[in-house]
C-alpha cells in the first residue's frame, strides 16, 4: 500500500503545478477578452485532492497507539478560488506539524487528524465549512484563514463555543470575538513602520491600489490616516479579485501622479497581477506592499523581475531558525518556506499543546490558547497571545536588491 502522506504531498505538488500552470496560459493570453478564469482550480482535480486530504488525515502516516480516537482539527482553506494556489503550502505545512507530532506520540497517545473543508475564500463557503467540520464532523477546534472568511465565521464560532485561530493580519477581527485568534502580524504594526520610512523619505503623494473586499475596508483607512500623518495627500482605488486587466484602475494611479504607491491584494496572483501591470505600463515610482509575499512562488513567478526594488512589510523566516521544518518544506512544496506557511505550522502546533494540555474541549483549548505565553515559533524565539487575541512577533521592512531580501530602515 502507497504511504499516504507521500500521496498527499503527491496530490499537492500537482495541484500546484497545475494551478501555475494556468496562472502562466492566463498571463500569456493577451489582455482585455472574456475567458474563463484559469485561478480557479478545476473543480474535479479540487474535490480529488480533497478526498486525498480527507483519506491521509482519517488515517495518520504514523499511529501511535491502538483504541486511541484520533484528536480532529477542522481546516477551512481555501482549495478552489483565487487563492487556492496559496492554500497548497499552507496545507503542506500543517501537515509537517501533523506528521512530526505524530510522530512525536501524538497528542498523550491520540493522533493528530485534519480534517480539511473548501473555503472557496468566500464568506458564505467560509460559514458552510465551519458548519461542516464542527457540527458533522465534531471538530472542537478550527484552523482558518482570510480575513473575509474569518469575519463570517466569527458568530458561529462563539456560538458553538469552537476556538478559532487563523492567520488573518487585519487589526481588530479576531478581537471582535471570543473564541477568535490570530497568529500573524497586523497591518496596524505594519503600517507605522511603513509610515515612519515615507515620512525620513518626506514623500507628499501617495496612493494605494486595495482589494474591494473585508481586507480593504480595514486597511484602507489605516493606511490614509498614515498618509495624512506624514503631511502627504493620500489616493486609493479598489479592485476586484479574479479580473486579468487592472490597466483602468492603474490610470487612476497614474493621473495622481503619486510619489510611491502602495499594492495590498491579500497577496496571491492577483496583487501580482497589478504590481506587473503597473510597471508594463511605465509607472517607475516606488512601489510598496504591506505584506512580504516575496517567497511565495505564484506571487513571485508572476510578478517576475518588477519584483526587484519593491519594499515589503512585515516579518521574514530566517531558514535557520528551525531548519528541519524548512527541509521538510522544500522536499514537500520544492523552495523554501516564508513567513505564511510558517504561521500555519506554528497554528498547528499550538492547537496541539492547548489540546494536550486540557484535554479535547472547545472552551478550555480557547482558555489555553487566549493565555499562552512564551511559545517556540519556527521563525525563531517566542511569541504571546496579546489581549487583542493577536500574537507579537518581529517586523521589519524589506527592499528586493538583486533577488534578495535586504532589510531597511
Amino acid at each position: 500500500m502507497p504511504n499516504l502522506s507521500d500521496a498527499l504531498r503527491d496530490e499537492r505538488c500537482a495541484f500546484s503545478a497545475n494551478n501555475r500552470e494556468r496562472t502562466q496560459r492566463k498571463l500569456n493570453a493577451g489582455e482585455g477578452k472574456q475567458r474563463s478564469n484559469p485561478r480557479v482550480v478545476n473543480r474535479r482535480r479540487a474535490l480529488g485532492m480533497l478526498a486525498g486530504t480527507a483519506a491521509a488525515t482519517a488515517v495518520p502516516a504514523i499511529l501511535p497507539a491502538q483504541g486511541t480516537a484520533p484528536y480532529k482539527v477542522g481546516v477551512t482553506f481555501p482549495l478552489t478560488g483565487p487563492f487556492a494556489s496559496n492554500a497548497v503550502e499552507y496545507l503542506a505545512a500543517i501537515n509537517i506539524a501533523r506528521d512530526e507530532i505524530n510522530a512525536q506520540g501524538g497528542i498523550k497517545g491520540h493522533p493528530l487528524a485534519l480534517i480539511v473543508e473548501d473555503t472557496q475564500a468566500s464568506p458564505q463557503g467560509g460559514v458552510a465549512a465551519f458548519r461542516k467540520v464542527t457540527e458533522v464532523d465534531g471538530v472542537q477546534v478550527v484552523i482558518s484563514v482570510y480575513t473575509n472568511v474569518v469575519t463570517a465565521q466569527i458568530p458561529l464560532a462563539d456560538q458553538l463555543k469552537i476556538p478559532t485561530i487563523s492567520t488573518i493580519e487585519s487589526p481588530g477581527v479576531a478581537t471582535k470575538g471570543q473564541y477568535s485568534f490570530s497568529h500573524a502580524p497586523q497591518y496596524s504594526n505594519i503600517v507605522p513602520i511603513e509610515r515612519a520610512y515615507w515620512q525620513k523619505k518626506q514623500y507628499r503623494r501617495i496612493f494605494m491600489l486595495v482589494v474591494n473586499n473585508a481586507l480593504g475596508q480595514i486597511v484602507s483607512p489605516i493606511v490614509a490616516s498614515a498618509a495624512e500623518s506624514v503631511g502627504a495627500q493620500y489616493g486609493e482605488a479598489q479592485f476586484s479579485l479574479g479580473q486579468t486587466d487592472y490597466r483602468g484602475i492603474i490610470e487612476r494611479a497614474k493621473d495622481f501622479n503619486p510619489d510611491i504607491i502602495i499594492v495590498q491584494g491579500g497577496g496571491g496572483v492577483d496583487e501580482a497581477i497589478v504590481i506587473k501591470q503597473l510597471r508594463e505600463l511605465n509607472l517607475t515610482q516606488q512601489l510598496f506592499t504591506l505584506a512580504n509575499n516575496y517567497r511565495e512562488p505564484i506571487w513571485r513567478n508572476t510578478v517576475g523581475p518588477y519584483a526587484e526594488g519593491m519594499i515589503l512589510g512585515g516579518p521574514n523566516l530566517d531558514p535557520t531558525a528551525r531548519p528541519s521544518f524548512v527541509h521538510a518544506f522544500k522536499q514537500k512544496m520544492g523552495y523554501i518556506p516564508g513567513y505564511q506557511p510558517a504561521e500555519q505550522y506554528d497554528v498547528t502546533r499550538i492547537v496541539a499543546y492547548a489540546i494536550g494540555k486540557v484535554g479535547y474541549d472547545g472552551p478550555r483549548i480557547r482558555d489555553t490558547i487566549a493565555t499562552l505565553k512564551n511559545f517556540p515559533t519556527v521563525m525563531g524565539g517566542t511569541i504571546s497571545m496579546a489581549l487583542d487575541h493577536y500574537t507579537r512577533m518581529p517586523l521589519a521592512l524589506w527592499l528586493v536588491r538583486r533577488g534578495e531580501l535586504v532589510k531597511v530602515g
